[in-house]
């Protein structure tokens, strides 16, 4: 079957041959949807009209001849695709936010490219907005209103969206979340991300950019998060239970009971936690400073910015000139110097400290 592209309300051209009689029509030879006949096709035929009345979408044209016995052929048929001609071309999209989309005049109309397989989300937010999917054939594949998800098994594969409601809507497209069985891979674009994971609740909320994903303890165990290019950051709360993490300057893994999360190619870091945690903390080979609170800690330099609330912490500078600042509780604390390393603890917290050649002390 053959598809035919059609641009608006552009005229739209189907020849035939071999027939003496042909007939064209749009529903199965009803007059009321007659598109053209000739008495004298025997040498073929073409007809050429106006599709301004088509809607956009597909359509199905059907044809067939007449004999001079008078008996008819069978009916063959084709597809015509009525294509927007005012559609916004987004090309491939990654992550995209258009805000204040005037649906007084709607539907407005997106054409889109997938830039990778997986997850495609739409949402509107501000007002009301209806989303409709079609494929580049003008087939329509689904309809939500507010939030659209579908799944990508091609990169580079062409999607239009209607996109009715009524008010001013922001629209935002993503293209950055995969998943595999119960593992989540979260891809970061070239400019500015936020990624967070919070595994405080019985599911796992994920968040990239202001997109939500919501998964349960059964459906997501593993989490992966490529910053890329760009500032990137990342932001994890804790389980309430024993939870374990690793961070360094531009990457990090997070552990506990029932899930894992390993980033990579970030900018900056920030682990919630509390009682039960446990936090190591690695600098660069650049200087940094690194601030022990009771129950926090802040490593800071030019390409470094780690913050972390736990209840057991460790901080390792990398040679790089150190320097380690001890903020003492309310309480009674103890601060022990060492040549190469130092400790403080008070109630509910912990810190161990190696590598700084600086170390100073607030009481």
């Amino acid at each position: 079957m053959e598809v035919y592209s059609i641009e608006g309300a552009a005229n739209y051209s189907l020849s035939i041959t071999a027939a003496e009689s042909p007939v064209l029509s749009r529903d199965r030879f009803d007059t009321d949807d007659l598109l053209g006949a000739d008495d004298a096709g025997v040498d073929g035929w073409s007809w050429t009209g106006s599709t301004g009345e088509w809607s956009i979408g597909q359509h199905t044209v059907f044809a067939r001849a007449r004999g001079t016995t008078g008996t008819w052929s069978a009916t063959v048929q084709t597809t015509a695709s009525v294509i927007p001609n005012n559609y916004l071309d987004l090309g491939a999209v990654e992550y995209r936010n258009i805000p204040a989309v005037d649906l007084s005049d709607a539907p407005q109309w997106l054409r889109l490219e997938t830039s990778r397989t997986g997850i495609f989300t739409l949402l509107g937010s501000g007002g009301v907005a209806e989303f409709t999917l079609y494929d580049s054939n003008m087939v329509q594949l689904g309809r939500a209103s507010g939030r659209f998800e579908f799944e990508v098994s091609t990169a580079g594969t062409v999607y239009y969206v209607s996109v009715g409601g009524s008010g001013q809507v922001d629209v935002m497209l993503a293209n950055l979340l995969q998943r595999n069985g119960t593992t989540v891979v979260v891809c970061g674009t070239d400019g500015t991300d936020l990624f967070s994971l919070n595994v405080s609740a019985i599911d796992r909320l994920l968040v990239i950019n202001g997109l939500d994903y919501c998964f349960t303890a059964i459906e997501a165990t593993k989490f992966f998060f490529d910053g890329g290019e760009g500032s990137d950051g990342v932001h994890f709360i804790g389980t309430g239970g024993s939870d374990v993490a690793t961070l360094r300057p531009t990457s990090g893994t997070f552990a506990g009971q029932g899930y894992a999360l390993d980033v990579a190619n970030v900018e900056s870091l920030d682990f919630d936690g509390g009682a039960g945690d446990t936090v190591t903390i690695w600098g660069s080979r650049e200087a940094e400073t690194y601030t022990a609170e009771p129950g926090r800690g802040r490593m800071t330099g030019e390409n470094v910015s780690i913050n972390v609330t736990a209840e057991t912490i460790y901080a390792r500078g990398y040679g790089g000139g150190d320097t380690v600042v001890f903020e003492d509780s309310d309480g009674d604390d103890v601060l022990e110097y060492f040549p190469t390393w130092a400790r403080m603890r008070g109630e509910g917290y912990f810190h161990h400290v190696q590598g700084f050649n600086t170390m100073r002390a607030n009481a």
